[in-house]
């Protein structure tokens, strides 16, 4: 059976604790005193749009060993349509933007959505129990769009650092300061969405279905 990426963790430690050792990081050489990425995967989103699509798709096939899902095949289950795997997937019909939490409880992996950013040690917190944090950036110039953190360092002067990996941009390494106000120069981070462990009771893997509540509607992503 194949094995989820989020039991193949690559470290510098064991299973639940951080790294300490002292090492030259990719950093400009500055030694690391507290690290740990996970083996997460974004999958670039297939429309311009679908950045909620391809998130939690990606979550879905990092924490499962079948690849159940597709993007169009979310899109079709949140939009409650049934055109959005064919060619003409790219219309506005199916080439919208959405909300995250919607998407991530279709495939069943949504714990808990929040509307602020998280502390720094919140989110280390979450990458040692080999979960990756989905998160929502707004632009300033309006706008909105979701990607996911899937690892964190300390530096020897105590800088932190977040491991973030976007559907549109890729993977990146940034100042936890500068992620949270100004990611990419234009984002700021407003919502957080919390992942559900595999073990965790209650789990399935069944689609949620169609639209849900959502408590923050200015929460919608592209």
């Amino acid at each position: 059976m194949k094995t989820p990426r989020f039991l193949k963790t690559k470290i510098l430690s064991t299973p639940n604790k951080p790294s300490t050792a002292k090492s030259a990081s990719s950093l400009g050489g500055r030694p690391t005193i507290l690290s740990r990425v996970l083996p997460f995967v974004m999958h670039p989103q297939e429309q311009t749009n679908w950045c909620w699509a391809a998130t939690s798709h990606s979550v879905y096939d990092y924490l499962n060993t079948v690849a159940k899902w597709t993007q169009c095949g979310i899109a079709n289950v949140c939009l409650r349509l049934n055109n959005c795997c064919m060619p003409a997937a790219a219309s506005t019909s199916c080439n919208k933007p959405w909300y995250l939490d919607n998407a991530l409880t279709v495939v069943g992996v949504l714990r808990l959505m929040t509307g602020q950013d998280e502390p720094f040690a919140s989110a280390a917190t979450e990458i040692d129990g080999g979960l990756p944090v989905c998160l929502r950036v707004g632009w300033r110039g309006g706008g909105g769009h979701f990607l996911a953190i899937h690892g964190y360092l300390v530096d020897a002067q105590g800088v932190q650092y977040l491991y973030v990996d976007d559907p549109i941009y890729g993977k990146s390494v940034v100042p936890y300061g500068i992620f949270r106000k100004s990611y990419r120069g234009s984002g700021a981070w407003t919502h957080t969405y919390f992942i559900l462990h595999p073990a965790a009771q209650g789990r399935t893997d069944d689609a949620a279905g169609g639209m849900i509540l959502n408590p923050y509607p200015e929460a919608w992503g592209a």
